[in-house]
């Protein structure tokens, strides 16, 4: 595991264009990449993502897909948490980046990134005047704006506070990471998400983030495709999106989040 440069940043593409354009160039050829004679004309690859990291690395995989596969159509489709895992299972999308690591077997992972969450507050309010951590039991007095029962994190996070003992008291219940962070912002309540969706936000002071400890909590992200597509172009599109990810990780897209290295 390597961490990645302090401080925070807007996420913008425009710093990494040229640096990219060079890397595109030399990963599409790169003879490390799985190939086989499946590899040779794929007529379209589907690729499921999620808004935040989707934003950052889209334009490098374009311009891989299409010096690598000048034939051949991509399609990109964003999702969030167990829709993506769904997508990718049932072969709706070719490969995804799900935010948390399955434990499905017919799914082959490849580790990406480890992001912390944290307690997301308006800058406005009491609690958002402060930078420091939050343990668990603190949120117990706060009205938060958590996903429904049937998102992974709220799953999680209901299951490790009721280990601790903490009782969490959602004020509502929201899916969208933009609707939250629009709540929030509005002081209607406060929320719990991963420090990468929100670190444009903070970095213009729009919205306070807090870490949360005893415990901390800690999400693995990873590049999933279906098992029966290994050896085929499939994990080929999936290297470029790990390549992709591992250079804008490098170069301090995300200053928070850490690259998982296998």
């Amino acid at each position: 595991m390597q961490s990645l440069p302090g401080g925070e940043q807007d996420i913008t593409l425009t710093p990494f264009g040229p640096c990219l354009r060079k890397r595109v160039r030399s990963t599409v050829n790169r003879p490390t990449l799985p190939f086989t004679s499946r590899d040779r004309s794929p007529k379209t690859i589907s690729f499921g993502v999620n808004t935040e990291v989707g934003e950052i690395i889209v334009s490098f995989l374009a311009n891989a897909f299409h010096l690598r596969w000048p034939n051949a159509r991509l399609v990109i489709m964003e999702g969030r948490g167990s829709t993506l895992e769904e997508w990718v299972t049932h072969r709706h999308v070719d490969v995804a980046i799900l935010d948390e690591t399955s434990k499905l077997p017919e799914l082959q992972l490849i580790p990406a990134l480890r992001d912390k969450f944290g307690l997301i507050a308006s800058v406005h309010s009491e609690i958002g005047e402060d930078v420091g951590p939050l343990s668990l039991r603190e949120l117990g007095r706060l009205p938060l704006i958590l996903p429904r029962e049937q998102h992974w994190f709220r799953r999680r996070l209901d299951q490790i506070a009721r280990r601790r003992g903490v009782q969490l008291f959602p004020a509502l219940e929201v899916d969208g990471v933009a609707m939250i962070t629009s709540l929030v912002r509005s002081d209607v309540g406060f929320s719990i998400l991963p420090r990468s969706a929100v670190q444009t936000e903070v970095a213009r002071a729009g919205l306070a983030f807090r870490p949360i400890t005893q415990p901390s909590l800690t999400c693995n992200s990873s590049i999933a495709f279906h098992r029966s597509a290994s050896g085929t172009f499939v994990a080929t599109f999936a290297e470029m999106i790990r390549l992709a990810i591992t250079t804008y990780a490098l170069e301090g897209a995300w200053p928070t989040v850490k690259l998982i290295t296998a």
